[in-house]
């Protein structure tokens, strides 16, 4: 575990590395960003410059340009890096931290030229997606959209997919949704038409909290142990929470509310 959060800090320092660019060579009309011996190439929507809609999906997409969370999947079917957004971040980080402001919607036009909607009604601006890159042709594509499900679907108003990882041959995806709390769906092979949505760990009516919110997972170093780490609500006061699985079909609570192991509080 501990070998896992160094590599994952190490990531986030190319990451960072790779995002502060010396250079930007535009020749081929594509945007490729190089600092000393890393380059960086935009493979989504990869003509686009300043000032243009963005994405994740071809044409752009504003309300879906953030990628929240990545992991891969290889089989016989293909080889994929599957993409997790956060819908329209900007406007609900207003609608969330701007409290004291009377017009956020007027905030939210100003920062974004008028190109996001702020008159959603009934979190419909908060409906994520799931894109998808090919590696072996490098295309991307919309694989999933949780706009065309209703109230009444278990994948209805998914606003963001918050953490990814590949276990035994299948990937798994945190999704934080207004119905259900946070739950997990799996996707299980490159030929697989939609996600499988799982139960048992977080949420309302799986782990018995009044809500939950998953915002990590990680895989043991031997590949036998899946852990998905989070905060949950539990007698008025938030608790850090997390569940491992050797299966991905029963989890167990290791630390939270429901255990021995000692809750750090988040407020006193």
């Amino acid at each position: 575990m501990k070998r896992k959060a160094v590599c994952l800090f190490l990531s986030l320092v190319m990451t960072v590395s790779l995002l502060t660019p010396s250079t930007l060579a535009t020749g081929s009309g594509k945007n490729v960003y190089q600092n000393g011996t890393f380059t960086a190439e935009k493979l989504s929507n990869p003509t686009t410059g300043e000032g243009e809609a963005d994405g994740l999906v071809p044409g752009g997409d504003r309300l879906n340009s953030y990628a929240w969370s990545m992991s891969r999947l290889t089989d016989e079917y293909g080889d994929y890096v599957y993409i997790g957004s956060n819908r329209n971040l900007m406007y609900f980080g207003v609608l969330q931290y701007a409290d004291s402001l009377d017009n956020k919607a007027l905030l939210t036009d100003i920062l974004t030229n008028g190109e996001v909607p702020t008159d959603c009604t009934n979190y419909e601006c908060y409906q994520a997606i799931i894109a998808r890159y090919n590696l072996k042709t490098g295309e991307i594509e919309k694989y999933f959209d949780s706009a065309d499900y209703g109230l009444d679907s278990p994948f209805g108003l998914i606003w963001g997919f918050r953490a990814a990882v590949t276990f035994k041959g299948a990937l798994y995806m945190n999704a934080n949704s207004v119905l259900r709390g946070s739950c997990l769906v799996r996707i299980s092979g490159n030929d697989q038409k939609e996600p499988e949505m799982l139960t048992g760990v977080g949420g309302v009516g799986s782990s018995g909290v009044s809500s939950c919110t998953m915002r990590a997972m990680c895989v043991s170093e031997d590949g036998s142990t899946m852990y998905v780490g989070g905060m949950e609500s539990s007698n008025g006061r938030d608790c850090y929470t997390i569940y491992k699985t050797a299966d991905g079909e029963t989890y167990e609570q290791i630390v939270g509310p429901k255990t021995d192991v000692t809750v750090f509080d988040r407020y006193e």
